[in-house]
């Protein structure tokens, strides 16, 4: 929402500071319909919960541990979601112990550390 805000107060970012965050007035006024973010990441303040979506998969990590660095040490996930079946979470739905959707799980926690430990942009 910061960029957002910072293009409605013609304001100028500090990318080095404001690293992840687009300029969502497109979207609002209908001028795109195109994905802003490749994959949308966030957490509970502070931790120790934290998400990665891609497309309509969601994968609920939780970590307890942060090292000197800030890296997450003790990162395990927990819930994995179909959001176009569940789009309400319902634990019923929680497809984190289900074989068919091993790779999924594992693709997305692989990206997950990945993006995080590289500071790469998610921005489209």
């Amino acid at each position: 929402m910061v960029a957002t805000i910072a293009a409605l107060s013609n304001q100028q970012l500090d990318r080095t500071k404001v690293f992840d965050s687009a300029n969502l007035l497109p979207v609002f006024l209908g001028e795109t319909n195109k994905p802003v973010h490749k994959y949308l990441m966030h957490q509970s303040k502070g931790g120790p919960t934290f998400a990665i979506r891609d497309g309509k998969w969601k994968l609920i990590l939780k970590g307890d541990k942060v090292n000197k660095s800030g890296e997450l040490t003790d990162l395990k996930p927990i819930e994995l979601f179909n959001l176009d079946e569940n789009l309400n979470e319902k634990e019923e739905g929680n497809l984190i112990d289900n074989s068919d959707y091993s790779g999924r799980l594992k693709a997305m926690f692989s990206t997950y550390v990945e993006l995080r430990s590289s500071g790469v942009q998610t921005i489209n």
